[in-house]
């Protein structure tokens, strides 16, 4: 095929093949231009009926247009050939990358993110990729990330699927090439079942497990043990990756197709989320060495929504005392609010905002009094570093915070000035200081509602 002309595509080098074709480096002679020529393969291009249906997926991917999707130039017929032109794009692909290293959680977010972006794109316009697998995924040099085979991938996993159903039938495939697609194949597509955009995301949820473990979460080896364990084993724990990744992780992977993300857009909206929490534990620059701490919002036992202002007033008190330190970064508020109402260990969460100390605490309200629980952990080994409890009055919460800032900030080895003076207090009208502890805890719940009630209690 080197030498050859298809159309006015002049065949240059061979790039690749697998079971769908031979992919060539090609020329453009009518726009002189690199690109990339797919020439699928006769069992894929034999039948009339098959024929027409690969043309018209591909054209309908030709459509798309987003920057994680390989742009298809042209689809067509020569001969006997059917041809797709793509553009000719660099990089490796995602398979090679595994094989060489094991990407950090940020690097994994931030490649799962990429591939959700394009899935949102196609399915926004009713294309389903349907055979999302390290193979089809090409890593630019600059890390960017592009889908490979929209238009066409269905077809081959259709034929994989009828390799396992009726395997004196169907034309021959290897057993590489048979569970390579079937171990990204979702429990729905396993069944026969119609399928829609959440295939490809427990596809995309295969993907990222293997990058976070090194391997995939249904192993196989053989292809119906392979596919016994999609359809029935949960994907086992993943130790690899933070706790909040590997929940997004595992959601992707749920058996059904209802409990998973039901798009690309609620997956965007997740792994955003985290990139955005772990950006925040971060240490920002000038402060390189220093250690971290961050401060989780107190529990109430029991819980009472009426009272949850104490849990977030206590606790900013504490991030306020170690701020002002200097000696410590402090995480903000806003990046372990989603925490407060969350049962997660402290060391799971230290672990995931990047801090080497960890403080949380619980109240326990009766009437007018308060009684009150800190404990603070070394974040490498567990070890405790603070423990305190205090009984007080709610009329005394001021000397409280006090007490309890001044405990924790010489635990964690600050510089505590010694004075016989009481600190100055910024109001003697407790009524007025509650108010204004109850509007900083809405002001945290980051909606119009609470910011508007907050704002009158202030006033």
């Amino acid at each position: 095929m080197i030498g050859k002309t298809i159309s006015h595509y002049r065949v240059e080098t061979e790039l690749g093949r697998g079971g769908m074709g031979v992919v060539y480096r090609a020329h453009d002679q009518r726009l002189n231009r690199p690109v990339a020529l797919k020439l699928l393969s006769g069992e894929m291009a034999g039948q009339a009926q098959r024929r027409t249906r690969i043309l018209a997926e591909a054209r309908a991917a030709a459509a798309l247009n987003h920057p994680g999707i390989t742009t298809i130039y042209e689809v067509g017929e020569d001969g006997e050939h059917i041809f797709i032109v793509m553009e000719l794009v660099s990089g490796r692909t995602l398979r090679e990358v595994l094989r060489e290293t094991r990407p950090d959680a940020r690097a994994l977010a931030r490649l799962g993110l990429q591939i959700a972006e394009t899935l949102e794109a196609a399915h926004s316009r009713k294309v389903v990729h349907g055979d999302v697998k390290p193979e089809n995924i090409i890593v630019s040099p600059e890390g960017r990330v592009k889908l490979l085979d929209f238009g066409i991938a269905r077809q081959a996993v259709e034929d994989t699927l009828s390799v396992t159903r009726t395997a004196s039938a169907a034309p021959p495939m290897s057993a590489a090439r048979m569970t390579g697609t079937l171990a990204y194949l979702s429990p729905e597509s396993l069944r026969g079942e119609v399928t829609d955009g959440r295939g490809d995301l427990f596809a995309l949820g295969v993907v990222l497990f293997e990058l976070a473990a090194g391997h995939r979460p249904f192993p196989g080896p053989t292809a119906s043990l392979l596919m016994s364990q999609i359809l029935g084993q949960t994907a086992p724990p993943l130790t690899t990756a933070p706790p909040e990744l590997a929940r997004i992780i595992h959601k992707l992977l749920e058996k059904s197709a209802g409990s998973r993300y039901q798009s690309a857009a609620d997956l965007r909206v997740d792994l955003n989320n985290f990139l955005r929490d772990i950006d925040v534990s971060a240490p920002p620059p000038g402060v390189k060495g220093k250690r971290a701490v961050a401060v989780l919002p107190f529990k109430l036992l029991p819980p009472n929504p009426e009272d949850e202002y104490l849990g977030v007033a206590l606790a900013d008190a504490l991030v306020n005392a170690i701020s002002a330190g200097g000696e410590w970064l402090v995480r903000p508020t806003s990046a372990v609010m989603r925490y407060a109402h969350s049962p997660a260990d402290p060391l799971d969460v230290a672990r995931e905002l990047n801090v080497q100390a960890i403080v949380d605490g619980s109240i326990q309200k009766f009437g007018q009094k308060l009684r009150v629980h800190v404990q603070a952990w070394n974040a490498a080994d567990g070890s405790t570093l603070f423990s305190l409890k205090q009984d007080s009055e709610m009329a005394d919460l001021f000397g409280l915070q006090d007490r309890i800032s001044d405990g924790l900030a010489r635990a964690l080895g600050m510089r505590t000035e010694t004075t016989d003076s009481v600190p100055e207090r910024p109001t003697k009208n407790t009524q007025a200081y509650e108010l204004y502890l109850r509007a900083v805890e809405r002001l945290t719940r980051l909606n119009r509602w609470d910011t508007l009630t907050a704002i009158e209690m202030l006033q």
